[in-house]
Formats: structure tokens, sequence, C-alpha cells
């Protein structure tokens, strides 16, 4: 694959935002007699870029604003997969304008398990998808992971089984300081996390 577009492959999200990517990279299959098939992949090219035109930011009359969210791969994407075995994205890592973030996931024997951990920059985001908000600002670190609890049938989809255990925390790295749109004061929050257990509870402790 060389600079493949992925627009083709990328659907409109919530609000009319649209995405666009590229991708580059190399995959390579084996198939011995008597064998399980694999197969692996490395992406040396993955990039996003989230556009969409934000609500009440322009004067009458003109065009809607359009704000742009970018996220690209810093280093190799790598996955395998074998016939009948584990399929694998190895953990990989991208930036952006968004932040930071990296992202693991494997599936064997009709369970999967994946993981995301990163920092996330509000202010980047928030035109997007909180347009009711006319200022947010500050930085979110995430560690998540979540997993199946009961095999998945071959086609089957995972919202056909029961929900995936998420666990993790969500702690705020920067304080946050929003305003909503047409009150005149600012809310702040200097610190806290949000604790998910894999009893489904979530636990908020702030100060």
């Amino acid at each position: 694959l060389r600079s493949l577009r992925l627009d083709p492959f990328l659907s409109l999200l919530p609000g009319g935002a649209t995405v666009a990517g590229v991708v580059s990279g190399t995959i390579e299959a084996r198939v011995v007699p008597g064998a399980p098939s694999t197969a692996e992949g490395r992406l040396t090219q993955l990039a996003l870029t989230v556009t969409g035109s934000v609500p009440g930011a322009s004067c009458a009359g003109a065009p809607p604003a359009v704000h742009t969210i970018e996220l690209h791969a810093v280093s190799d994407v790598r996955m395998s997969a074998r016939a009948g075995g584990p399929i694998r994205i190895e953990p990989a890592r991208f930036a952006g304008t968004a932040g930071s973030v990296e992202l693991w996931g494997e599936s064997d024997k009709g369970r999967a398990r994946a993981g995301v951990r990163g920092r996330l920059t509000l202010g980047a985001v928030a035109p997007l998808v909180l347009p009711r908000l006319s200022h947010l600002s500050g930085d979110l670190d995430f560690d998540i992971a979540a997993r199946t609890t009961a095999p998945i049938g071959v086609g089957a989809d995972i919202a056909a089984g029961p929900p995936p255990v998420v666990t993790g925390t969500v702690r705020v790295a920067s304080p946050i300081a929003f305003r909503v749109a047409g009150l005149p004061f600012d809310a702040r929050v200097r610190s806290g996390e949000i604790h998910l257990g894999d009893d489904g509870v979530a636990r908020i402790d702030l100060p």
C-alpha cells in the first residue's frame, strides 16, 4: 500500500463532520501446506483528520467556521494474524492536535481485549464535540482497557453477546476550565479522577 486514501471507506460523523485519511505499508501472507496460514502487516504511515463546521462561531452571512482535528502514527503500526489463532495489533502510538494516544488489541479463540491510554487536549476537540461550550481548556490523562466476557461466534458482532468489561482511570492532568455558551462565568475542575471498575460502576473522586 502506498498513500492509499481512506476517505471512501470512512463515514460521516454525527453533526456532519467528515473524516479523511491516508495509509501506507505492507501486508505479507504465508500459506504453507499442512500448517496454519499467517499474515503480518506493517503500516509505515497512518494519518486521520476530522473536519467540521463550528456552530455559532461565524458572523451573520459569513461562511461557517471550520475546525480540524489531526492524528497520525508516530511509529510503525504492526499487526499479525494466524488461522485458528490470535489476531494482534501491537502497541501503536499516535499524536496530533488532540493529544497523544497508545492503543493495542488482541482477539483469540473468540475472545477479545484491547487497551488505550494517553492524553486528551480538551480545547482541540471541544469545537466539534461540545459546541454548546464557548470555552474549554485543560487536559485529561486516560488508561482504559476492555475485554469480552464470552467467546464471540464466527461472523457475530460483539454487541450480540454480553457487554464488554471496561476498566481503567480518567484523570485531570491539567486544570479544566469551561463556560457554557450564554453564561458569564467559567467553571473549573483543578484535579480529580474517574475510576471504572470491572463491576460496571464508575467512581468519581473529586477534591
